[in-house]
């Protein structure tokens, strides 16, 4: 027997709650990928500045630490639709989906672009 995890398709947030909590993990989301992405060269650039093995590991050891914080933060966080854990079902975890692996709520910036005008009026 075979699992292939079911995925609800992609739908909008519906009031300014789930809007609120989308746009938070959207920005969560992208900070921790940001901090990821940014690891090598900010390593990189102060291996050149300060040029002590040490000193480097100290600081290599902080960013990840940092990384993993932010990481879990955005893996754990709860879908401001369902409450489920946004990124994860069952043993299952994708941290790299757009939508809520419960209730299909969306964070892609074209789903968030005109509805955030709509309810704030």
């Amino acid at each position: 027997m075979h699992f292939s995890p079911v995925y609800p398709k992609h739908s909008k947030p519906q009031n300014s709650h789930e809007l609120k909590g989308a746009i938070h993990l959207r920005k969560l989301r992208i900070t921790a990928f940001s901090f990821f992405i940014l690891m090598a060269p900010v390593i990189s650039i102060v291996d050149l500045i300060i040029q002590s093995e040490s000193f480097i590991s100290v600081i290599v050891v902080i960013y990840m630490f940092f990384n993993l914080i932010l990481f879990l933060w955005f893996g754990f966080s709860p879908c401001p639709r369902c409450n489920e854990t946004f990124t994860m079902k069952g043993l299952f975890q994708n941290g790299f989906t757009s939508k809520c692996l419960h209730c299909g709520l969306s964070i892609r910036k074209k789903d968030l672009r005109n509805l955030s005008i709509k309810l704030e009026e």
